[in-house]
């Protein structure tokens, strides 16, 4: 998924740190390795695998609102317009 996201960064020439909606872009895919690692198998207990479950779903779903308005709000930021 880094990998992706490099080379994603690499042939827009569009940056993190530049473009905001893309830094959080970034950071929300680092949220979510993190968050289906404990889901699968680094959680020490049942009920955290859940959560770190439904949080990863919910996160993979704002990195997709994210990249879809181009907004660091992503799909919150149709609640603005």
């Amino acid at each position: 998924l880094l990998a992706s996201a490099i080379g994603l960064v690499t042939r827009t020439a569009q940056y993190p740190f530049v473009e905001a909606w893309l830094t959080v872009k970034v950071f929300a895919l680092i949220a979510y390795i993190v968050l289906g690692s404990l889901a699968i198998h680094r959680a020490p207990s049942r009920l955290i695998q859940r959560l770190s479950y439904g949080s990863a779903l919910a996160t993979a779903g704002f990195i997709f609102s994210i990249a879809w308005t181009r907004s660091p709000l992503g799909i919150f930021s149709l609640l603005t317009a």
